[in-house]
């Protein structure tokens, strides 16, 4: 399962194309943002370089960019689901 934190970052990493500490909008604890990203490399979402001689910049992998659509679908699967059943959109 991925948290709704860890999802926030990949769709930001999908829209923006990078992330860096400075430039992540999901959690105000860089502790945090490093945990996600450390998570997200472990299982080959992301990638690491360095953007200066002090500065991290993360990218989705391919498998990074297939994952987001997949959970893109849900997201959409889900708001069909909630007007189907609750007559509107529903947040998810």
């Amino acid at each position: 399962m991925i948290s709704s934190g860890t999802k926030l970052v990949l769709y930001q990493l999908y829209e923006d194309g990078y992330i860096t500490t400075k430039s992540q909008r999901v959690w105000a604890s860089s502790i945090s943002f490093y945990l996600t990203v450390r998570k997200l490399e472990a299982h080959g979402l992301v990638e690491s370089s360095m953007l200066n001689s002090r500065e991290k910049v993360w990218k989705l992998t391919e498998k990074g960019h297939k994952v987001v659509k997949v959970l893109k679908k849900i997201d959409e699967l889900n708001e069909e689901l909630g007007r189907l059943i609750y007559g509107e959109a529903q947040d998810t």
